[in-house]
């Protein structure tokens, strides 16, 4: 148990370097491609046996987009994250802004945004399931505009995931 406590003590701390250069940052530290034909990026971060792939699907038909996020210690899978829904190219923005303001504090919300975030009228709202934490959780994120807390969703996420060991 000690052992595999201290694995995933060391993979949150990877995984917040490794979303902080991927996908919310300047890819600095990171091997990024994108496959034309299956419209799937992958993004590869590796420090020391850890090595995290986030892998995420696109199409030029739709907003929809659905991932995973796997984290290896030496060779072994030893957590996972899924996540898919809907986000249009205009809010891409602060949903970048959100996970990287809860990823430079190392703040676990369910692997995503914070709580709340708010910037350019947009307001990102992220609830996780009661209980989660890096081990295991459930949530949905959602991008509305600020001033319309009961109106339509922008766009959407909702994702689960926890420790394979």
């Amino acid at each position: 148990m000690i052992v595999r406590d201290a694995v995933l003590k060391e993979a949150k701390h990877v995984f917040f370097a490794a979303m902080l250069a991927g996908y919310v940052g300047d890819g600095d530290g990171v091997t990024k491609t994108k496959e034309s034909i299956t419209g799937c990026t992958t993004i590869q971060f590796v420090r020391g046996s850890y090595k995290v792939v986030d892998y995420y699907y696109t199409t030029p038909h739709s907003d929809r987009s659905a991932g995973m996020t796997m984290i290896f210690f030496g060779g072994m899978p030893v957590w996972w994250m899924s996540y898919g829904g809907s986000y249009p190219k205009e809010v891409i923005p602060l949903l970048k802004d959100a996970l990287g303001a809860a990823y430079v504090c190392h703040f676990f919300n369910g692997g995503r945004g914070p709580k709340a975030h708010t910037r350019i009228g947009m307001r990102y709202e992220n609830v996780v399931e009661p209980g989660g934490n890096f081990v295991q959780f459930k949530g949905r994120e959602e991008i509305r505009f600020d001033h319309d807390q009961a109106g339509e969703v922008l766009g959407f996420h909702e994702y689960f995931g926890g420790s394979l060991i």
